[in-house]
């Protein structure tokens, strides 16, 4: 699933070297969002939109330390900024009888105010919707002739993505279509993994963020990892 040109930087000078050495962060319009499990980060303030470099930077500095109730942002991404019209919403929800893929032709920040648009398919544990199935859950959800088909093509990624990464739940919002090359693009992404299961994943070299506000404790992350091997 295509996803726009970016960079995670924990140091807004390090932005500023990073442009020197990559032409779309000097040329193309930015994007700069906090790194954190924080909801609601654009009502917040915590994304600026339609920046060039040196007000990526500022933006930079002007978010990595803030803190938002008992969470701190300690890194931002900065992307590259893709013209689009509409935002769509995809995502699939691990529970006890499989996962259930949900998808809306009215995503982005508004999403939960029109959860009504959202179609839902539930996904057994040991068979994957067929492209076809997936295409008619995007036609009822309002999407049409080859844009439905496309979008099917993306949710079918999705589930395999899911089930490869051990994922309990992923979800894209927004995902649109880019006017340079109408391509899909997600330009947001939420994965959350099932922290056990990173015995099977030798690429995951990342720790866990934590769902209470603050950083792990070193006692509460010695816990977990005796958990991970019981």
């Amino acid at each position: 699933i295509p996803v726009p040109n970016y960079v995670v930087i924990m140091d807004p000078e390090r932005l500023a070297q990073l442009g020197e050495a990559n032409k779309w962060l000097r040329e193309s319009k930015l994007v700069v969002k906090a790194h954190e499990a924080i909801g609601g980060r654009f009502k917040l303030g915590l994304v600026k939109i339609g920046l060039n470099l040196d007000e990526a930077i500022a933006a930079s500095r002007e978010m990595i330390g803030a803190k938002i109730g008992t969470a701190e942002v300690r890194q931002v991404i900065v992307a590259e900024m893709l013209d689009h019209d509409a935002e769509f919403y995809v995502s699939i929800i691990g529970n006890k009888d499989g996962a259930e893929l949900l998808i809306s032709k009215h995503g982005g920040v508004d999403i939960e105010d029109n959860w009504d648009s959202v179609r839902r398919l539930q996904i057994p544990l040991d068979e994957n919707p067929t492209i076809e199935q997936l295409t008619e859950l995007a036609q009822n959800a309002g999407f049409e002739g080859e844009i439905a088909e496309r979008v099917g093509k993306i949710c079918s990624r999705l589930i395999l993505c899911f089930d490869n990464e051990d994922a309990q739940s992923i979800e894209i919002n927004p995902l649109v279509i880019r006017k340079s090359d109408m391509r899909f693009a997600a330009l947001d992404a939420v994965m959350n993994v099932d922290w056990d299961a990173r015995f099977r994943h030798a690429d995951w070299d990342f720790k866990p963020v934590s769902e209470i506000g603050r950083p792990f404790t070193e006692a509460e992350q010695q816990i977990m990892d005796i958990d991970s091997r019981i």
